[in-house]
Parts: structure tokens; C-alpha cells; sequence
């Protein structure tokens, strides 16, 4: 899933990749983004999702793919 999404990214598409594994979140460990918060936080989150969805967005190394870890 990961290569798919930079190629998106690479082709110009705006992409998000989220990391939904809650169990072993395999994405997370290999973009090093371990430790870091993410879709768990944005569902336990009590405010709207337009307020804390930005927050757990982190932007990679390739221009137009971000991850929710």
C-alpha cells in the first residue's frame, strides 16, 4: 500500500495514507513515525474532525502524501 501511494503522490495526486493496523501498525514502524500520535487519537477526540484530523497529519518526504500514523 505504501508504494501505491507515492506513486499517487508522485503522479500528482493529493494523498493520505492511514496507518489503521491498531494491533501491529506495520506503516507507522516503517516511515519511523512510531511514538507519534494518530488515528487513535482522532477517534477518541471530542472535538470535530476538521479541528483534530490536521493535527495528526504528518507530511513525508514525497510532496503530496501525507500519513495519519
Amino acid at each position: 500500500m505504501s508504494n501505491l501511494a507515492v506513486v499517487f503522490a508522485q503522479s500528482g495526486k493529493k494523498t493520505l495514507l492511514i496507518d489503521a493496523d491498531m494491533r501491529r501498525p506495520g506503516l507507522t514502524a516503517l516511515l519511523t513515525l512510531k511514538g507519534q500520535q494518530g488515528l487513535s487519537q482522532v477517534l477518541r477526540d471530542e472535538r470535530p474532525m476538521s479541528v483534530c484530523v490536521p493535527e495528526n497529519i504528518y507530511p513525508q518526504v514525497v510532496p503530496g502524501l501525507d500519513v495519519i500514523p
